[in-house]
């Protein structure tokens, strides 16, 4: 029997990068983007998973000693492995934790209470469930005492530069997320907790003064998708699982 290629996603679901990623995409290219977001390989690729986890951890501990921080990637590199492909995602993954070490000090994080993030959310935009995934939930207090709240995504490419218009959507998404589902009552979103960081550059993108607007445009290309999704057809020669 012939193993299976590819798993489809049935429902109408992209996770918040996906849709960020879209955004920033040129006309021509979105189609063929979408197609990649629900015909999935099965087969195994590299996952970045232990130095987001890692990265994150530090984060929320109080941003200490980055040499902290590095011996974790040394960890991660000389680990013992069974294949060529875990050996070869181990050096991908340390490889993420040195190039946010490296960038970090220039990163303008602003200063704020770094939390774990509870559960992962989502919402129905026209037709699409996007995935609400934040890597850190961050928090502050104002001098009248108001809550101020927000989120970061950790983005991470090797060599590449994560496209500023494609930050932008990922922080205006946290920004339009957390006005309508707050995770803290009566607190309220405030754009420059919700960012998105590049681990290649330290870029910090907050989510920008048009927010609103980004959020709007997003949510009418959501509708555009939900119409599009069962009509795209699957990768040639793709056998589905």
């Amino acid at each position: 029997m012939t193993e299976p290629t590819y798993r489809m996603r049935s429902r109408c679901e992209l996770r918040v990068r996906e849709l960020a990623d879209y955004m920033a995409a040129s006309n021509q290219r979105r189609r063929s983007i979408l197609r990649t977001f629900r015909y999935q390989k099965i087969a195994r690729s590299i996952q970045h998973k232990e130095a987001r986890i890692s990265i994150t951890k530090w984060l929320r501990e109080g941003q200490g000693d980055t040499a902290a921080l590095k011996r974790v990637a040394d960890v991660i590199r000389g680990r013992m492995t069974a294949s060529d492909f875990e050996a070869d995602q181990n050096d991908h993954n340390a490889d993420y934790i040195e190039a946010f070490v490296t960038a970090f000090p220039t990163m303008a994080i602003p200063v704020c209470e770094m939390l774990p993030v509870a559960a992962r959310g989502a919402v129905n935009l026209n037709g699409t469930i996007v995935v609400y995934n934040p890597d850190i939930a961050i928090a502050r207090t104002t001098q009248k005492n108001t809550r101020k709240i927000g989120g970061v995504f950790l983005r991470y490419a090797k060599g590449k530069e994560l496209p500023e218009v494609a930050a932008e959507f990922q922080s205006a998404f946290t920004f339009g997320f957390l006005k309508d589902t707050p995770f803290e009552p009566e607190a309220e979103p405030e754009k420059k907790l919700c960012i998105t960081i590049d681990g290649n550059t330290g870029k910090v993108f907050e989510a920008p003064g048009r927010a609103v607007y980004l959020w709007n445009e997003m949510s009418a290309a959501c509708a555009d998708i939900a119409a599009l999704w069962p009509t795209i057809e699957p990768p040639p020669n793709a056998i589905l699982g």
